[in-house]
């Protein structure tokens, strides 16, 4: 148990390095930018981020369920199998995605004759990106599971470093100061991660696991996956419905930009909370394979380790806030109250994390997706309520009360179906 405290606590620091590279460049880009032209670009990642989660077909998620099973029934052909059928699946899906974008776009430019593509927004560049995301994803929460090692490795630190440099010289060289250029850079970032993951899979994934035969299983598969994709992208879609909608109904370009540099300060634990599911989330899926205490003992440890660290989180927040968001520019802080409702909605989610990927592992995920589904009609509800009158605290404020619904709820769920859960 010390071993995996170490491995959590080492996890951990190496993603709050990482998370600190990427929000220094945010406050770079911010400081470039416009907070108008700076909301564009955010509005941009967050849709990217919300397809990337769709493309990916829940295998982040589904792997790490079914690894731990074949591996303990010595199953190669099939752990072969779900590695390839999810990888190519999803490179050939985001790239079909990429080609139709790309080529609605042309046609656009074609038949409105528009010689600027600065009119366009970053979105469409963003796009070009995803066959580069969703790899690097289904290969990080693949390799924890087959290899624990990579961990010790994390080179998401790399990732958020190159950027940092990258910024740099880019800048040295003649920044254009727009937001195209920012979603370019990150989105060469993420080509980055993705060579890193695939030099990590050839160092860890054993050999014969490339080359045996593989056994396709999709209707064993799909089932679980499909809801957990559903699920993501409903839990994606509930956090950023919130930046969307401000663009949508604020009036003014700017609290876009505002709303982006808090949600971009609170999304620091949800960034963390990831990076640690890729650990926890394979040892859920292993404790259910040895009974209720050990599904107990690991729920607790995540819970109890993710609510010291966003106590942390939210208090260094309430005293330093103002000064790290006047980081982006004096007229963001503005957003302090925001981003403290905001921090508050993460903190809540990321400690009832592990509940509800328990309910998704254990063949719940149905009640799970339909939690999900009526909370994001509540936060459409609520911010098309509350934006207009009052601007981006509203939509904090949405997010704040759809979060804690969703978590209660859930983890209660996940508390009663485990008093049911047989011991070993």
């Amino acid at each position: 148990m010390a071993a995996m405290d170490r491995e959590s606590v080492q996890t951990v620091f190496f993603a709050v390095i990482g998370y600190l590279f990427q929000y220094s460049c945010n406050i770079y880009l911010a400081r470039l930018l416009l907070p108008g032209d700076y909301g564009d670009f955010a509005v941009a990642l967050s849709m990217l981020l919300l397809l990337s989660t769709a493309l990916e077909l829940g295998a982040s998620k589904t792997i790490p369920k079914y690894i731990h099973l074949y591996k303990k029934n010595e199953d190669i052909p099939r752990i072969t199998g779900l590695l390839r059928g999810f990888l190519t699946a999803t490179l050939c899906i985001s790239a079909l995605v990429t080609f139709l974008i790309a080529g609605i776009a042309y046609l656009d430019l074609e038949i409105a004759h528009k010689a600027n593509s600065e009119q366009f927004h970053p979105l469409i560049l963003a796009l070009c990106f995803l066959p580069f995301i969703i790899p690097s994803n289904i290969l990080a929460s693949s390799l924890k599971c087959i290899n624990p090692r990579v961990n010790s490795e994390l080179p998401r630190l790399s990732l958020y470093g190159l950027t940092l440099l990258f910024l740099w010289t880019y800048t040295a060289f003649g920044f254009d100061g727009n937001d195209w250029s920012g979603t370019a850079l990150f989105g060469t970032a993420n080509l980055i991660v993705l060579t890193i993951y695939i030099v990590l899979a050839f160092r860890y994934i054993p050999r014969h696991y490339l080359t045996i035969t593989p056994e396709y299983e999709w209707r064993e598969w799909l089932p679980t996956s499909v809801p957990i994709m559903v699920s993501s992208i409903l839990f994606v879609g509930t956090r950023q419905a919130d930046l969307f909608m401000v663009e949508a109904f604020d009036a003014s370009e700017a609290s876009v930009g505002y709303f982006a540099a808090a949600s971009q300060t609170a999304q620091g634990l949800i960034t963390i909370y990831i990076t640690l599911n890729l650990i926890y989330g394979s040892r859920i899926g292993k404790s259910i394979t040895e009974g209720r205490e050990a599904i107990k003992k690991t729920l607790r440890n995540m819970a109890g380790f993710m609510g010291c660290f966003c106590l942390i989180f939210l208090l260094c927040l309430i005293f330093f806030g103002k000064y790290i968001l006047g980081l982006f520019g004096p007229e963001y802080i503005q957003a302090y109250p925001t981003m403290i409702l905001l921090t508050i909605a993460a903190s809540v989610r990321v400690t009832s994390g592990g509940y509800i990927t328990f309910l998704q592992y254990y063949g719940k995920q149905n009640q799970v997706l339909a939690v999900q589904f009526g909370v994001l009609l509540l936060a459409l509800v609520l911010n098309s309520m509350l934006i207009p009158r009052y601007s981006i605290f509203g939509a904090a404020v949405s997010s704040t009360i759809c979060f804690i619904i969703m978590s209660i709820f859930l983890t209660v769920r996940a508390m009663r179906l485990l008093r049911t859960v047989k011991s070993a």
